[in-house]
C-alpha cells in the first residue's frame, strides 16, 4: 500500500465532501527490554495456569547492575485465553524501574497488528484526556525472549495528579467477570461485587451509591446541568467520541475506571481495553470464546453501540450534551473544527493511514522475532491493512450516516437473536455518486455503507464515481463454468466519468461478513481464493485482484478504468481461465 506519509496533503472524497489534511507524523518508537527472572518452574506454570488461578510468583527484575525483587501474575480477562500471555509485576517496597513500582504490561495476544491500544491511547493524549502513557517493551523471561509487549502506566495517583485532579482521589474499576459495572439501578445492590474501589484502600462505597442514584434519577431534560455539576463533561464527550470513532461497545458495563479528583470534586472517565476495536465484533451465534475472538469484521455500528448504561443514553439523549457530542465527532473526523479544541480531523483516513503506516514499520522487525507470532508477516500486514480499510469505512459511515440528508437519531434498540437471525442491514440495493481528486469513496448516503473506492493512478485527476451494489443474493450473471453459489452473494457496478477516454487507478470493493449468519459467503469457505471478474463488453475478464479476509475486500491496482463505460463486477472462487459472454 502506498503511504502518504511523505505527502503534504492528501486528497479522500466522501460522497462529494473533500477533505484535505495534513498528514500526521509518528515519533520514533524506543523499545526497551524487561528482563525478568524466576525459578524454571514457576515460569513454566505462570504462562500454563488456569485463566481464573490468580496466584503470583516471586520475580526479579534485572536492572542493569541492580536485581529488584517482587511478584508476577497473569492478567486480564479474556485475553487469558491467548497462549501469549499478559503480566502485572509488583516490585518490593523501595524498589522501582524508571520510575514505577507496578508494572502492567500487556502481550496483545488477541491484536495481530499490535497496535490498536496504542492507537487509541495515542489519540486520547491528543485530546487531553487523562490515562496512562504507553511504552513498547520487549519481554524476557529467564532469557528466552517472550515478544513484543506494550507498557501501560499503572493507573494510580501519580497520573491524575500529573492532569491537575490530585493523588488521592476515590478510584474505582468494575469488576471484569461480573459486567455490572453499567451505572445502572441494579449495580448499587451488589456494589463490592460489581466494582473494585483502588483508592482510598477501604470499603466505602458511598460516593459511588450516590453517584449512581442521581445518575439514574436526573430526568434527560436536566442531565446536562447535572454533568456540569458532578462530572467534568470532556472527559465524558471524548469518552463517548472516541468509542464511536473506533466502535468499541465493549466497555459500558466493565472496562473504565472513574475518578473523583479530591482537587475538583468532580468525576472523571478514565478509558481503558481497546484490543477489541478497529472492526473487530463479537459474534452472537458462537460460544465463547468464539464469540469474542474471530475474524469477523463491521464499520456500520451505531453511536449508542454497546451495553446499556444510563451515563451514555443520557448523554446522547440530552439536547445539549448531544449536540456536543456531535461537535466532537465531527470536529476529529475533519467535518468542522470546534475552537480551541484539540486533535482536529485526527480520525481522518489520512492522518490515521499516515499514522499506522509509520507504525506498521517500526513494528515490522519486532513481530519477525515475536515467538508467538511466528514471524507470520502476512498476518500482521493483512490485520494492518483492515484496520486502515476500517478508518476510511467508519469515516464515510459517520460522515453519511450521522451527518447526512438523513440525520441520525439516538435510540437505544435492543435485538434478541434468539428470536430470529436479524436481516441485512441495508436493502437489496443501494446506489451512489462521488466526485473529486485523491480517492474518491462511494457511500450510500443515509446508510452509511461503502459501494467502491477509485483512487487514480495520477492524485490530481478530478474524477465522478457512480457505484451501485446488489446485496444478499446471488450474481444473476456469472463467467462460463462458474457457479453462482460459489461467488460472493453480491454484484457491483461501477462507473467513471473523467475528461480523458481512459485511466489507471486502485479499485477497492467490499462484501459483507458481519458474524457467522450474517454475511454474504454463501458458501465458499475459502475467502482467500476469491477472484475478481469483470463483464465489460459481452466478455468476462479475470482480474488479479489482492483479497483481504479480515476486511472482506477486494482491491486492484493499475487497473485500466474507461469512461463513461459501467462495469459489472462479481467474485467467485472458481479458478477456470475462460472467457466469453453467458
Amino acid at each position: 500500500m502506498r503511504s502518504p506519509v511523505s505527502l503534504l496533503c492528501c486528497l479522500l472524497t466522501i460522497s462529494g465532501l473533500t477533505l484535505c489534511v495534513p498528514a500526521a507524523t509518528a515519533t520514533p518508537l524506543n523499545i526497551e527490554t524487561i528482563n525478568l527472572r524466576m525459578d524454571a518452574t514457576d515460569a513454566a506454570v505462570l504462562v500454563r495456569k488456569d485463566p481464573h488461578d490468580k496466584s503470583s510468583f516471586a520475580v526479579t527484575l534485572i536492572d542493569g547492575a541492580n536485581q529488584l525483587p517482587g511478584r508476577i501474575k497473569t492478567m486480564g480477562s479474556s485475553s487469558q485465553l491467548m497462549d501469549k500471555r499478559s503480566f502485572y509485576v509488583k516490585l518490593a517496597k523501595g524498589s522501582k524501574w524508571q520510575g514505577q513500582r507496578r508494572l502492567s504490561l500487556n502481550g496483545m495476544g488477541s491484536d495481530p497488528t499490535q497496535m490498536r491500544n496504542r492507537l487509541v491511547w495515542e489519540l486520547f493524549h491528543e485530546l487531553g484526556v487523562p490515562g496512562p502513557q504507553t511504552h513498547y517493551r520487549r519481554i524476557e523471561l529467564n532469557g528466552k525472549p517472550q515478544g513484543l509487549y506494550l507498557q501501560l502506566e499503572w493507573i494510580e495517583g501519580k497520573m491524575f495528579e500529573r492532569y491537575g485532579l490530585g493523588s488521592d482521589g476515590e478510584l474505582y474499576h468494575p469488576q471484569d467477570s461480573h459486567f455490572c459495572g453499567d451505572l445502572g439501578k441494579m449495580a448499587k445492590y451488589d456494589i463490592d461485587d460489581c466494582w473494585f474501589k483502588y483508592s482510598p484502600p477501604f470499603d466505602d462505597f458511598s460516593s459511588l451509591q450516590k453517584l449512581i442514584d442521581e445518575i439514574n434519577a436526573t430526568p434527560i431534560a436536566e442531565f446536562d446541568r447535572f454533568m456540569e455539576r458532578n462530572f467534568d463533561t470532556e472527559s465524558v464527550v471524548n469518552w463517548l467520541a472516541v468509542n464511536v470513532l473506533v466502535a468499541n461497545g465493549d466497555t459500558y458495563n466493565k472496562n473504565y475506571f472513574l475518578y473523583r479528583s479530591s482537587t475538583t470534586g468532580k468525576w472523571s472517565v478514565i478509558p481503558w481495553d481497546y484490543d477489541l476495536t478497529f472492526g473487530r465484533t463479537f459474534d452472537t451465534y458462537l460460544h465463547y470464546p468464539e464469540s469474542v475472538f474471530n475474524d469477523r469484521f463491521e464499520y456500520f455500528y451505531p453511536p449508542e453501540l454497546g451495553a446499556y448504561n444510563p451515563l451514555k443514553v443520557k448523554t446522547l439523549s440530552n439536547p445539549a450534551l448531544l449536540a456536543r457530542f456531535r461537535a466532537r465527532l465531527a470536529h476529529l473526523i475533519g467535518l468542522r473544527r470546534e475552537e480551541g479544541k484539540n486533535g482536529f480531523a485526527i480520525f481522518s483516513p489520512e492522518k490515521m493511514t499516515a499514522r499506522i503506516e509509520t507504525l506498521k514499520a517500526q513494528l515490522l522487525p519486532e513481530v519477525r522475532n515475536d515467538p508467538y507470532l511466528g514471524g507470520n508477516i502476512d498476518t500482521f500486514l493483512e490485520n494492518v491493512d483492515a484496520i486502515e480499510h476500517f478508518v476510511l469505512a467508519r469515516t464515510g459511515y459517520l460522515t453519511t450516516a450521522i451527518f447526512g440528508n438523513v440525520p441520525w437519531n439516538p435510540e437505544v434498540v435492543y435485538w434478541h437473536p434468539e428470536e430470529s437471525p436479524r436481516p441485512l442491514p441495508y436493502p437489496d440495493k443501494l446506489q451512489a455518486t462521488a466526485m473529486g481528486s485523491g480517492t474518491v469513496a462511494v457511500v450510500a448516503n443515509g446508510y452509511g455503507y461503502l459501494l467502491a473506492v477509485v483512487r487514480p493512478d495520477d492524485p490530481q485527476e478530478e474524477i465522478s464515481v457512480a457505484a451501485e451494489s446488489q446485496f444478499g443474493q446471488a450474481p444473476r450473471l456469472v463467467p462460463p463454468g462458474v457457479s453462482p453459489d460459489n461467488c460472493i452473494q453480491r454484484t457491483w457496478y461501477v462507473t467513471i466519468r473523467t475528461e480523458k477516454p481512459q485511466i489507471n487507478g486502485r479499485l477497492t470493493l467490499e462484501y459483507l461478513q458481519e458474524n457467522s449468519v450474517l454475511h454474504e459467503l454463501g458458501q465458499i469457505t475459502d475467502e482467500a481464493a476469491l477472484k475478481l471478474w469483470r463483464y465489460e463488453a459481452g466478455q468476462w475478464q479475470k482480474i488479479d485482484a489482492s483479497v483481504n479476509t479480515l476486511a472482506n475486500t477486494l482491491t486492484v491496482d493499475r487497473l485500466l478504468l474507461t469512461s463513461e463505460r459501467t462495469m459489472r463486477y462479481v467474485a467467485c472462487t472458481d479458478r477456470s481461465e475462460v472467457t466469453g459472454e453467458k
